[in-house]
């Protein structure tokens, strides 16, 4: 009887899921996708005017054109553009990302206007700045979504490596979009900082329904059953130590910011994913919409206090 239940509950939510998908993939958006990086590999120094004269934001008047030119012909630069145009050949799958991640913008946000232009260029592999989104420009630097086993990330941590394969190309959209349209607590609490980034990744979770919390908190699959394994240790540790509304800034270090491993000063240090407080953050707000149910809009703008007290958050 169980068995059958369950199997019931598992049909219906597929069934609401399938109709979500459809109506959020009937919403009408319109931009122009432009392949910079293409099209800059393939312009020739004769040309380098013409280019300038098009992109002029790519192109500030302080930089020499000498400077341009020596980019052009530099063969870590003709290997970059190389191994973007073999990882990402076609246009579809990139537009069809961006396309889906913009109407579920529009679902969740109906305010939300599409910027016009979104451009694909390479930055010689800036993975602090993989997607820029303003009003009306969208920059994806594809050279930082190449696959986390590629050979131009040698030099990369594997903490930041995880998170550069082109299924983080929709998510890392969707967060720019929710960076720019939430609350920002100046001189947060570790509580107010650990809840903020949950806002955001259960936020970014509905905008990418496919996308697993473990790719949001830029996790392998060992590391996120570690983190769910040991929520428990983490949320006692950080009450024992009054850390939870400290602001001491290397707290921040410790549990919220990317790092190979988060740091107690244990023998288990060492086992441990990073920024593990990101990933306590995002239970608590869990929590919190399991109990009280807000659109994503009111939840971006309830402060993190009031999302504390009402989850009562015990792993």
């Amino acid at each position: 009887m169980y068995s059958l239940v369950l199997g019931f509950t598992i049909f219906i939510l597929s069934c609401e899921a399938d109709k979500l998908e459809k109506e959020i993939a009937s919403i009408p958006v319109d931009f122009e996708f432009i392949r910079f990086d293409l099209e800059f590999a393939n312009t020739s120094l004769d040309s380098l005017n013409h280019i300038k004269k098009k992109y002029p934001y790519f192109f500030p008047s302080s930089v020499p054109d000498s400077i341009w030119k020596s980019k052009m012909n530099d063969s870590l630069q003709q290997q970059l553009q190389f191994e973007v145009a073999k990882v990402f050949p076609e246009n579809d799958d990139l537009q069809f990302e961006i396309k889906h991640r913009f109407q579920a913008i529009k679902y969740y946000f109906p305010d939300f206007i599409v910027p016009k232009t979104v451009l694909t260029t390479t930055s010689d592999v800036e993975y602090h700045y993989k997607v820029i989104l303003t009003d009306t420009l969208v920059i994806l630097s594809l050279d930082t979504f190449l696959g986390s086993d590629h050979d131009l990330y040698r030099g990369v941590y594997d903490y930041i490596k995880v998170g550069m394969t082109p299924d983080h190309i929709g998510p890392e959209l969707a967060i720019a979009f929710l960076d720019n349209h939430m609350i920002h607590i100046n001189r947060p609490t570790l509580i107010e900082a650990m809840i903020q980034e949950g806002q955001k990744l259960y936020a970014a979770q509905k905008l990418c329904s496919s996308a697993s919390e473990a790719l949001l908190l830029h996790y392998t699959e060992d590391e996120y059953l570690w983190a769910q394994s040991n929520a428990r240790f983490v949320w006692e540790y950080l009450i024992a130590n009054d850390y939870l509304f400290s602001t001491q800034p290397q707290l921040f270090n410790r549990f919220i910011a990317p790092a190979p491993f988060s740091k107690f000063y244990m023998d288990i240090d060492q086992e441990t994913p990073g920024a593990l407080g990101v990933f306590v953050g995002l239970q608590i707000v869990k929590t919190y919409m399991e109990r009280i149910d807000v659109d994503l809009n009111t939840l971006l703008n309830t402060r993190p206090e009031v999302i504390f007290n009402a989850a009562k958050y015990k792993p």
